[in-house]
C-alpha cells in the first residue's frame, strides 16, 4: 500500500516548523536560566577561580620577640574589622615600648606600624 502525501499537509508542517524556529525576524526565545541542579558538580576538569586573598600589612615585625599569639589575636581583629581590639593592642605595644626594648634590645615601632595598617585595612 503506498501513501501519497498531500501537498496541504506538507505546506502545514513546513509553517508549523518555520513558526517554531522563527523567521530571523524575531529575538530568539532566552534558555531557561540554568538552576543549582541543572549545573553539574565540580570534578578534575573543572577550576574555580580562587578566592580573593584578604588584605594583610606589609610592614615586618620580629614575631620572635612576642608571646605566640600576638600576631594571631592582631591579625584575628584585623580581618574580623575590630577596630576598637586594634586600637587597644596599639596602646598596649606603645605603652610597652620602653620595657619590650629592655627586654629584647628593639621597642614596639614594627608592632605599632603593624597595627595601623591593619587599623587601615580595617576601615577604623
Amino acid at each position: 500500500m503506498t501513501t501519497k502525501h498531500r501537498p496541504a499537509t506538507l505546506v502545514g508542517l513546513v509553517l508549523v516548523l518555520l513558526a517554531a524556529c522563527g523567521n530571523g525576524d524575531e529575538p530568539a526565545t532566552p534558555a531557561t536560566p540554568a538552576t543549582a541542579a541543572d549545573t553539574p558538580a565540580p570534578d578534575a576538569t573543572t577550576h574555580a577561580a580562587p578566592p580573593a586573598a584578604e588584605p594583610t600589612p606589609t610592614g615586618t615585625v620580629d614575631w620572635e620577640n612576642y608571646a605566640p599569639d600576638v600576631q594571631t589575636r592582631i591579625d584575628g581583629m584585623g580581618q574580623g574589622k575590630d577596630c576598637a581590639g586594634l586600637r587597644t593592642e596599639f596602646d598596649t605595644a606603645a605603652a610597652n615600648n620602653a620595657a619590650q626594648r629592655a627586654r629584647v634590645g628593639d621597642g614596639n615601632a614594627d608592632l605599632m606600624t603593624y597595627i595601623v595598617e591593619w587599623l587601615a585595612l580595617a576601615g577604623c
